[in-house]
């Protein structure tokens, strides 16, 4: 019941912002009978363990060793993964490592096309802190009465994740800074109030 009343609440929130939101896409037309037929062709070509791969993402990281990166390649290879998510929690590393072993890592699944994932909240600069710009996090975002220049910034972040390869980026946190014991919300939460 608990973990109920939370997903209906942001359900609802969802629903009720989206009735004032511009959508960016059309959702309306039939797809493209090219891409329709490519991707029953290769459902249909699929075995089960294809198919059960393809709900996990495994884990990546740019700041191992070549050992590390081959592992990787050899997952791939072998249970072939709906996707990888990059980790960097050392913040070693660069960009051009991740896009490096994107592209590693996507020809590695030749047939299938991996969703590459990360966490940017505030940009690339939040895991290669050297190597890329941050941009504010989400508590001062929540303090700027422009929500034009908030919209600019995520198109923008969108833009880098798309160069890097980066097709989902965990960002932005649903999360209410509601509870001083964890430090870790913070000033990723755009604050205490959930409206």
């Amino acid at each position: 019941m608990y973990r109920i009343v939370p997903a209906t609440l942001i359900l609802a929130a969802l629903l009720t912002l989206s009735a004032n939101t511009r959508l960016m896409f059309d959702f309306s037309s039939s797809p493209d009978p090219r891409e329709a037929f490519w991707v029953d062709s290769v459902f249909d070509a699929m075995t089960e363990d294809e198919r059960i791969g393809q709900l996990f993402m495994l884990r990546a990281h740019t700041d191992k060793d070549s050992a590390y990166e081959q592992q990787v390649e050899d997952l791939i290879a072998r249970y072939k993964p709906g996707g990888l998510c990059f980790f960097n929690p050392t913040h070693v590393g660069t960009v051009e490592k991740q896009a490096e072993l994107t592209n590693r890592y996507q020809a590695a699944s030749p047939r299938l096309p991996l969703f590459i994932a990360a966490d940017y909240e505030n940009g690339l600069g939040m895991r290669y802190r050297s190597s890329a710009i941050s941009y504010p996090r989400a508590m001062m975002l929540g303090a700027v009465e422009d929500n034009r220049l908030i919209y600019e910034m995520g198109m923008e972040v969108g833009q880098q994740c798309r160069r890097m390869g980066v097709n989902v980026n965990f960002a932005p946190d649903a999360d209410i800074n509601n509870n001083p014991q964890n430090p870790v919300i913070n000033e990723r939460s755009y604050g205490e109030d959930r409206s």
